[in-house]
């Protein structure tokens, strides 16, 4: 009986340390592999690989784009019945995933075809992830871990889509670790995630408003010289056929193609709830002007690029109407800030438990958001973004009532 009583307080315990937080993770996270090793096995047995894949469904559309690419017909990516046919050549079943992403992405996605589906799936997957894992082992606290990373349910949801938000993380979070030391090469990385537009508009405000000036010009840099390598690549075609599309993909926001139950989106919750497409956006809007406000507030402070870089991630994923849960692997990055305050004792009781709920966010099943017509993702991660800013502010007021010296020490 005592050692039952033991474990019990074991859990209950307001105490937060490296051990549990270990612990958490690997019981919110580690079942979804099995489910995804079952999901590979069943899939392997039952489903007709010719005709579609038991995984990485999304990455088909990637994987489509090489094929243009390489057939010389990049233009074509952006016509959507070309790039259908495309699909339907690799596998003739299951429904389309669009292309909307601008041609500089095409510089990544055109060698893709040469390989066979399923080794450059393999391939896709296990680099990005690798470079995303050995950026958030460099965020976390230093006895943390790397399995209590890879069992962030964020990770088996973007390989079961087979998406792109390894990439993404790997360079929002090599950015921040290298941007106080090495600011040009943080720009770079910044420049690099123009290949997804709307995660990267909080970056220059970001940027301008903490005073990184060598960053947000090797920002803009990078993009200029993206933007003008895909276009001699790839031609002007190519790029006006983006540009065109752009009307399409609002369309697939406004008129629901995606299912607002799929997304994460403060623009998704107020449709879900019944709202018009006008109230939906000025929603959407008045979170993202009180995430400007925050975020040029606390980069005004002058605190160390990964204490405020926790609060611009988080802020983005708010102020973007377009979310789906693959892209929540991003909450990984103030995740790991948060672990860092949590093993030092900066986190009370609540906050802990919303740490709790962000790490699990990925696994909530869209069923809920069917049934109840409520997104709970903008919810979480606008308290997230509460206890972020907290942090960055409380400790700005301990800096300033202690002697210049002590401040600087307690940020470091």
């Amino acid at each position: 009986m005592q050692p039952f009583l033991s474990q019990t307080r074991f859990f209950l315990t307001p105490a937060f340390d490296e051990g549990r937080a270990r612990l958490y993770c690997l019981l919110l996270g580690l079942w979804p592999w099995f489910d995804l090793a079952v999901l590979i096995v069943m899939g392997w047995g039952e489903i007709d690989i010719a005709k579609q894949p038991p995984f990485g469904r999304d990455f088909i559309s990637f994987y489509a784009a090489s094929t243009l690419v390489l057939a010389d017909h990049a233009a074509d990516v952006y016509v959507v019945a070309a790039h259908k046919a495309a699909e339907h050549r690799i596998f003739s079943e299951g429904d389309y995933s669009a292309f909307f992403y601008p041609p500089l992405f095409l510089l990544i996605c055109a060698p893709l075809a040469k390989l066979p589906f399923f080794v450059a799936l393999a391939a896709w997957l296990g680099t990005s992830m690798t470079a995303c894992i050995a950026v958030l082992r460099k965020l976390a606290p230093p006895s943390l871990g790397w399995l209590p990373l890879l069992a962030f349910p964020g990770v088996y949801m973007n390989i079961v889509h087979g998406q792109n938000a390894f990439l993404t993380t790997a360079l929002f979070g090599a950015a921040l670790l290298v941007l106080d030391r090495r600011p040009a090469l943080a720009g770079l990385l910044f420049g690099a995630l123009a290949f997804k537009p709307h995660f990267g508009l909080l970056i220059p405000i970001f940027l301008l408003a903490s005073g990184r000036w060598q960053a947000f010009a090797a920002s803009a840099c990078t993009v200029l010289l993206l933007c003008l390598v895909s276009l001699v690549a790839f031609g002007a075609e190519t790029w006006r056929g983006f540009l065109e599309i752009t009307s399409f993909s609002r369309e697939v926001l406004e008129q629901n193609r995606v299912g607002y139950e799929k997304m994460q989106s403060v623009f998704a919750m107020v449709r879900l709830l019944g709202g018009s497409v006008a109230a939906a956006y000025g929603a959407q809007a008045l979170v993202a002007a009180a995430v400007i406000i925050t975020l040029v507030r606390a980069s005004r402070l002058k605190h160390p690029a990964q204490a405020v870089g926790a609060l611009l991630v988080t802020g983005t994923l708010l102020a973007t109407p377009f979310l789906l849960r693959y892209d929540l692997m991003l909450l990984a990055i103030p995740l790991v800030w948060l672990a860092r305050e949590g093993v030092s004792g900066g986190l009370c009781k609540g906050e802990i438990c919303i740490g709790i709920a962000v790490f699990a966010l990925p696994l909530v099943p869209i069923e809920i958001a069917e049934t109840s017509h409520m997104l709970i993702a903008p919810l979480v991660i606008g308290a997230l973004f509460i206890v972020l800013a907290r942090l960055c502010f409380s400790r700005w007021e301990k800096l300033s009532a202690e002697p210049a010296d002590e401040g600087l020490h307690s940020l470091s």
